[in-house]
């Protein structure tokens, strides 16, 4: 059974999620996909092989300029969408106009934000880099500061995940508004005592403590970052 990300609103979904499969007996994978990168296992394994000493920090980032998605028309759904089978458990809703297929995440009654829209990609990244669990305390800031339209969560997000043995892992969220000077679109950046390693969808880079690049490492292909369909490599 493959779940495509975020497989929940809140913990208590994933127990179910968790239930199930012991129920059926199935395999569940949910869609962080990044964990299949070469680059990204590369990374991680040079991490657990102590390359750039004892692991610390993780900085995870998007970074897009989304536009507005107006304010939606209750219309019929299209022939081709079973609107009630869409909504899964949600509380139903009339069909509007500015929903389907992906605004979806910008509606609270079924999305989670980008948080957890690609935030859960890097996020995890740093999670599997830093070799943690569930974190201690989380502490998150945060706006929409841009259009006025149906967008129900912030657009701009800052939050800190802190660990156990004094790790952390910050998350910085530009849905609308890209971050200047410029990064990739999204990747994450591990920090550990003796150097730095950088991951993003198309290539691992290692530096020292001096911001030296050691090594390089790209993909085979290059991968969208940023658009609303992720095709790639």
């Amino acid at each position: 059974m493959y779940v495509e990300k975020p497989c929940s609103h809140n913990p208590y979904e994933n127990d179910l999620l968790v239930a199930a499969h012991k129920k059926y007996g199935k395999k569940v994978q949910m869609g962080n996909q990044q964990r299949s990168a070469k680059t990204s296992i590369m990374g991680v394994h040079d991490i657990r092989d102590g390359v750039i000493g004892e692991v610390y920090k993780g900085e995870a980032y998007y970074s897009n300029n989304r536009g507005s998605i107006g304010k939606g028309n209750e219309i019929a759904a299209p022939d081709t969408l079973d609107w009630d089978m869409w909504q899964g458990p949600a509380p139903r809703e009339n069909y509007r106009d500015n929903i389907h297929p992906y605004n979806w995440h910008w509606f609270k009654t079924w999305g989670t934000g980008e948080v957890h829209n690609n935030g859960t990609h890097e996020i995890d990244l740093c999670r599997w880099a830093l070799g943690v669990d569930l974190p201690e305390s989380v502490t998150s800031f945060g706006g929409k500061y841009t259009f006025d339209d149906d967008w129900q969560f912030v657009d701009n997000q800052q939050v800190t995940y802190k660990y156990q043995d004094d790790k952390f892992i910050t998350w910085t969220g530009h849905s609308r508004g890209k971050i200047i000077p410029n990064q990739p679109g999204r990747g994450a950046t591990i920090y550990g005592s003796k150097g730095i390693i950088q991951l993003d969808r198309n290539f691992y880079k290692l530096y020292d403590l001096d911001g030296n690049l050691l090594k390089e490492e790209k993909e085979g292909a290059e991968s969208a970052t940023t658009n609303t369909m992720g095709q790639g490599n």
